[in-house]
């Protein structure tokens, strides 16, 4: 299970921003997030943290225990470990812990701003944390299908490698633009279902390796 930081943090020389992605330790024990006082322990990289105080390989070079392992490569600091609460993190709703949840009216109501389209309900009449995502990633692969700027691959692209995997002269992929202008809709499409607490990686209706 993954989670991303609500807001900046910041641990005596290391800067944690906003967004920035993170696994789960200990996996909270209620399907409620947004509950005060529900701990968790999360572990970030290195890697994703901007602003960290010195490059990884640094911080890999510098460990003291990398030499004492067999062959000379050991054991190294990669990340950090930390105690916070549900309230700090946006938790992946595609998690099988939280995929079936019923979301109560109010929640349904601040994803979609009182607009609710016709939402799966389950069998006490609450709507499905399923149903609003699928929903939210149709409406999405919409958008992206009629907004993105796409290239397609040539005879040359394939000759020269400059493609993905199996691709095929003809085949479609999004181009530098195309990535901005996905990530960008991503970003509020995630917003969106962030307001309860959690987030998810909607695909757009696009295939990602």
């Amino acid at each position: 299970m993954y989670c991303l930081t609500r807001n900046d943090m910041k641990f005596k020389d290391y800067f944690i921003p906003a967004r920035t992605k993170a696994n789960v330790i200990t996996k909270p024990n209620t399907q409620t997030v947004d509950a005060p006082g529900v701990q968790l322990e999360i572990s970030i990289n290195l890697w994703n943290i901007n602003n960290k105080p010195c490059p990884v390989s640094e911080v890999q070079i510098d460990n003291e225990l990398q030499e004492r392992a067999y062959g000379g490569a050991g054991s190294q600091f990669i990340g950090i470990v930390i105690l916070t609460n549900t309230t700090e993190v946006y938790m992946d709703a595609d998690d099988e812990r939280y995929f079936d949840v019923d979301l109560y009216d109010w929640q349904v109501k601040r994803i979609f701003d009182d607009e609710i389209p016709k939402l799966e309900k389950g069998r006490h009449g609450y709507t499905k944390l399923r149903s609003v995502i699928e929903y939210l990633d149709n409406e999405f692969a919409v958008w992206v299908h009629d907004n993105c700027e796409f290239y397609t691959y040539t005879e040359e692209d394939i000759e020269n490698g400059d493609c993905y995997g199996d691709a095929e002269a003809g085949d479609t992929t999004l181009s530098d633009k195309g990535i901005e202008q996905f990530e960008n809709k991503k970003l509020e499409y995630q917003k969106k279902l962030e307001k309860i607490g959690f987030t998810y990686d909607f695909k757009g209706g696009l295939i990602w390796d």
